[in-house]
């Protein structure tokens, strides 16, 4: 069952610690895990699941069956992991596959509205119409303004999606894309940094825990980091599961 947005949900999430500003009525899946702090703005989700890490954001879009890491920053107009329609049917339209209506709220007054209402194609359940494909957004990704992101890819850790990029295919780590179809432009830092940075996993701590890391110089952060996380317990955060929170 989804869950429903109202006054009551967004209080309870701010006190959570997650930012919202999604209106009434909106539907979430169940099947949504967050770690606070994060905020999902007004970022729309359908589908199957969301999964959101602390101190990632969306400014807004859509999201379906997507995992995100932590520290994700991602701007307004994104459409993540949409999947897509069958290709080798008769037809592309829903309309044959879909266990629901096609159209919500819909009145009477139309040729054809009971049967309309009715009607669940005979294939639903029987035949599968495309396969589900999940999408991954590593840690520290940040992705453009209304870029478009494909179901089924990858975005490597520390990754950057030019605004208004159209991925289709997954994105190596601390690579930066750009274009239609997005292509690799360059890395964000030196190839000799990308293991390390992969292996430090410093995502796993909170920004207090690594205050005054020199994180603007990447080639000095290394060391900086491995002398501070000696003996130190990466963070845990708080984490909101919302199939917890269904009917309460």
């Amino acid at each position: 069952m989804p869950i429903t947005f109202d006054e009551a949900l967004r209080r309870r999430l701010h006190d959570a610690g997650v930012e919202c500003f999604l209106g009434d009525g909106t539907q979430y899946p169940d099947e949504t895990v967050l770690e606070a702090p994060c905020s999902l703005k007004w970022l729309q989700a359908t589908g199957f699941y969301l999964r959101m890490g602390a101190f990632s954001y969306i400014v807004g879009g859509h999201a379906c069956g997507a995992e995100i890491g932590r520290y994700v920053s991602g701007a307004a107009e994104l459409d993540i992991g949409r999947q897509s329609h069958p290709t080798t049917w008769v037809s592309t339209s829903p309309a044959f596959y879909l266990g629901e209506p096609l159209f919500s709220r819909l009145g009477p007054d139309f040729e054809g509205a009971g049967e309309y209402e009715a009607y669940r194609p005979h294939l639903y359940g029987k035949a599968e119409s495309t396969r589900f494909r999940p999408t991954t957004i590593g840690h520290d990704v940040y992705i453009g303004q209304a870029a478009r992101i494909g179901a089924g890819v990858t975005l490597g850790t520390g990754s950057i999606v030019a605004a208004g990029s159209v991925v289709v295919r997954d994105v190596p780590p601390y690579a930066i894309v750009g274009g239609n179809p997005a292509q690799v432009l360059r890395m964000r830092v030196p190839e000799a940094l990308v293991e390390g940075l992969l292996a430090s996993a410093w995502w796993r701590f909170a920004p207090w825990q690594l205050d005054g890391l020199p994180f603007h110089e990447p080639e000095r952060f290394l060391d900086a980091f491995a002398r501070r996380a000696e003996g130190l317990q990466p963070f845990q955060p708080t984490v909101i599961d919302f199939r917890a929170w269904a009917g309460a």
